[in-house]
């Protein structure tokens, strides 16, 4: 006798791939973007004063947003697969 299993799925892994990709979005846009587009685009986060405090080459700060951004972006491709997968 086979087992027939209805296993549902679940929709909190795509959730989580959102948040996640969000929150990467945002951090992407502080580590490598302020740069580039402050002068044509001054939105809703404080773009010149952080510049003003943190210059590019000498402070953590940027090298922080890259690196947690990428991390971010990639836990949201993982959680998105599982949720393909899983789905």
């Amino acid at each position: 006798m086979t087992r027939r299993d209805d296993i549902q799925g679940t929709k909190a892994y795509l959730f989580w791939s959102a948040g996640l990709f969000v929150a990467g979005l945002v951090f992407v846009w502080d580590g490598w973007l302020v740069g580039w587009l402050d002068p044509v685009w001054d939105g809703w986060l404080p773009r010149r004063g952080v510049l003003a405090k943190h210059p590019w080459p000498d402070d953590g700060f940027y090298l922080f947003n890259q690196i947690t951004g990428t991390a971010l972006l990639l836990a949201a491709g993982v959680c998105g697969y599982i949720h393909h997968v899983v789905k």
